[in-house]
């Protein structure tokens, strides 16, 4: 196909922000998103509220600046001009990180899902139609997820680190002004406004339910497109009824990894899946219920479930639920790209076949998600692979097992049946080790 130039995005008379003549944003948009790595919505559509720090990005935390406007402004002005110079920021390198290992980041998701036309918008105007505040009020969570990390639960700080207490931090009052004076601005400035609120688990954030009493007492909520990120593991019935009631618009983004009952418990401690099982059919008899619910999977496919990805095909077959994965770079030992090749390749031969075979991976709703299987099987393809990375995976998978008593060997008995020898035998070494 003959590429294109793209149309010039002009405002005021000058270019705004350089872009590639090579290919078309309708036509060739990944190859668009490719050849424009400086290009990114996300500050300019996002405001990220973390633990009490503000930012354009939920990566973007050079200084942790904290409380501070003028402070906060600076960081969003700076990556602003670097994105209209054409320049990449150099605090975005978890984006092109993941886009140098093959992966979908934040920024190509984000430039992938957006219509063509609230792009050329963006292009000239610098600002998009939408604006996003997204909270993590805290750490707080009842699941130890074995992708996760201290900073992002509680309880995997208290298991991982040993720790009594857990790092759970709230909102001091002069903070909360400054959210819910911008929280109103949003409402009134902006033609779509959404609030997302993550964790930790979302729905045990007692933040949450303090800015949505907020919104709902002073008027509000009609205009605000509520989304919470969450395991699947809360279901409130008279709240998130009354929440579907409330707000214009309300969307669940569940946490689903693996729908195997061990394998979950072993990627989701502590939980058994059987509870989200029977989460996941109320959430959907709700979503029948009210227009306005619009429930998503959201997994994260690495090394520790990879094995079993079949299985979560078979689970959402017959579903209508969109599924939109998330990618995983940090840390290295758990890519795909980290497994030794024989293992990769048998993975491949496994996932190849799959593509084809599901109907629902074609829904429009699953296009991203189908591409990202694409992109898995392209990392179980590379020939790369670090002895000493692997051996920090087996390590870390040892300590982890021990803490929580499970074990790799059955808890992730499939990728377990395609290790070498010398792997189970230095796993079981990394276990004797800590138990001595």
């Amino acid at each position: 196909m003959p590429s294109r130039p793209l149309w010039k995005t002009i405002a005021n008379g000058i270019e705004m922000i350089p872009h590639s003549n090579k290919f078309d944003l309708t036509l060739d948009r990944e190859q668009w998103i490719n050849d424009n790595p400086s290009v990114c919505v996300v500050p300019y559509a996002e405001t990220h509220y973390r633990l009490d720090y503000v930012n354009p990005c939920c990566h973007y935390r050079p200084n942790l600046v904290k409380r501070m406007d003028a402070d906060i402004n600076q960081n969003v002005i700076q990556v602003k001009k670097n994105i209209e110079s054409g320049l990449v920021d150099k605090q975005c390198i978890y984006c092109h990180s993941q886009e140098s290992n093959g992966q979908f980041s934040g920024r190509s998701r984000n430039l992938l899902t957006y219509h063509t036309k609230d792009i050329v918008h963006f292009l000239k105007n610098k600002k998009t139609r939408e604006h996003t505040d997204i909270f993590t009020f805290s750490n707080k969570c009842n699941m130890a997820c074995r992708m996760c990390g201290a900073e992002n639960s509680s309880l995997y700080d208290s298991i991982w680190n040993r720790k009594k207490v857990s790092s759970i931090k709230t909102f001091d009052v002069d903070y909360w002004n400054h959210i819910k004076s911008n929280v109103r601005y949003n409402i009134e400035n902006t033609e779509i406004y959404r609030i997302i609120v993550t964790g930790g688990e979302g729905t045990i954030q007692d933040d949450l339910y303090k800015l949505t009493d907020w919104l709902i007492s002073e008027n509000l909520s009609d205009r605000v497109h509520l989304r919470i990120a969450t395991n699947g593991s809360v279901f409130l019935d008279e709240v998130f009824d009354n929440w579907c009631k409330k707000f214009k618009h309300l969307e669940f983004g569940i946490s689903v990894d693996s729908t195997h009952p061990d394998n979950f418990r072993y990627v989701r401690y502590p939980v058994k899946f059987e509870k989200i099982h029977e989460n996941l059919e109320k959430f959907s008899q709700m979503a029948d219920t009210h227009n306005n619910l619009n429930i998503i999977i959201t997994p994260t496919f690495y090394i520790n479930n990879i094995a079993y990805f079949r299985e979560f095909l078979e689970y959402f077959k017959n579903s209508k639920i969109a599924i939109r994965d998330g990618t995983l770079t940090n840390p290295e030992f758990f890519r795909l790209s980290s497994l030794p090749t024989p293992i990769k390749k048998q993975l491949v031969d496994q996932l190849v076949p799959l593509i084809n075979k599901y109907e629902f991976l074609d829904l429009p709703q699953n296009k991203v998600f189908k591409l990202s299987i694409a992109v898995m099987i392209k990392q179980l393809q590379t020939d790369t692979y670090s002895e000493s990375v692997w051996e920090q995976y087996l390590a870390s998978s040892a300590r982890w097992d021990g803490l929580t008593k499970t074990d790799i060997s059955f808890h992730n008995k499939k990728l377990w049946e395609l290790f070498s020898a010398d792997d189970k035998a230095l796993y079981y070494q990394y276990k004797n080790d800590l138990l001595n």
